[in-house]
C-alpha cells in the first residue's frame, strides 16, 4: 500500500472513531436528560449513515472505496454535504480499476470545483454506485447555481469524457430541477 494511501486509512480510523464518541455523547446526553424518544430517533439516524456506508464497503474496488472515503473527508473539510450511496452488487465487471478511478477522480474534481462558488447552505453533492445489467453506474446529484451551464460542463469534463470512452463508458450530464445530475456508465468488459 503507498504511503499516501496509508495515511488516507489512518485519517479515515480517527475520523470514524471522533464519530463514534460523538455519538456515544449525544445518546448518554439524551438518555440523561430521560428523552428515550429522542435517543431511538438519533440511533435510527446513524444507523442508516452506517447502513450507506456498508453499501460503499461491500464494493469490489478497493482502491475507489479508498477513493470515495478520501474524497467523503474532503467535502466535510469544505463544508460541502456528502451522501454516498453504493451497491452491494457493484462488481468489476472486468473493468480496469485503475482507470475507471482516473475518470471517476476527474469527474469529483471538477464536480467540488463547481461547488466552490455555491452558497454553503447548498452545498451538496449526492454520488450513487449502481450495479446494471451490462455494467455499473455513477450517478452524481449535484447542487446547481448561476454559473454551471451545459457548457460549464462540457469543458470541465472534457478529459473525464474521454478517458471513459476509452474504457467504453460515456458520461453524460444534465440539469433536472435545481440540481445538475452527471452520469457515467461503463459498460462491462469481457473476457476473450
Amino acid at each position: 500500500m503507498a504511503t499516501e494511501e496509508l495515511a488516507t486509512c489512518l485519517e479515515i480510523m480517527r475520523r470514524q472513531r471522533h464519530d463514534f464518541l460523538n455519538h456515544l455523547q449525544v445518546l448518554s446526553g439524551l438518555l440523561q436528560l430521560h428523552r428515550p424518544e429522542q435517543a431511538l430517533n438519533y440511533i435510527k439516524e446513524v444507523t442508516q449513515e452506517l447502513e450507506q456506508l456498508g453499501g460503499i464497503l461491500h464494493l469490489q474496488w478497493p482502491r475507489l472505496i479508498l477513493a470515495l472515503l478520501r474524497w467523503s473527508m474532503e467535502a466535510e473539510q469544505q463544508d460541502v454535504q456528502m451522501r454516498l450511496v453504493g451497491s452491494a452488487g457493484l462488481i468489476g465487471f472486468g473493468l480496469d480499476e485503475e482507470k475507471v478511478l482516473k475518470v471517476v477522480d476527474g469527474i469529483w474534481r471538477a464536480v467540488m470545483a463547481a461547488l466552490a462558488d455555491v452558497p454553503w447552505e447548498r452545498r451538496y453533492v449526492t454520488l450513487r454506485l449502481a450495479a446494471e445489467e451490462d455494467g455499473c453506474c455513477f450517478i452524481w446529484e449535484v447542487a446547481a447555481n448561476e454559473h454551471l451551464t451545459a457548457g460549464h460542463w462540457r469543458e470541465v469534463l472534457m478529459e473525464p469524457a474521454m478517458l471513459a470512452r476509452e474504457i467504453n463508458g460515456e458520461l453524460g450530464w444534465q440539469q433536472q430541477g435545481v440540481d445538475w445530475v452527471l452520469q457515467l456508465r461503463l459498460a462491462a468488459q469481457v473476457s476473450a
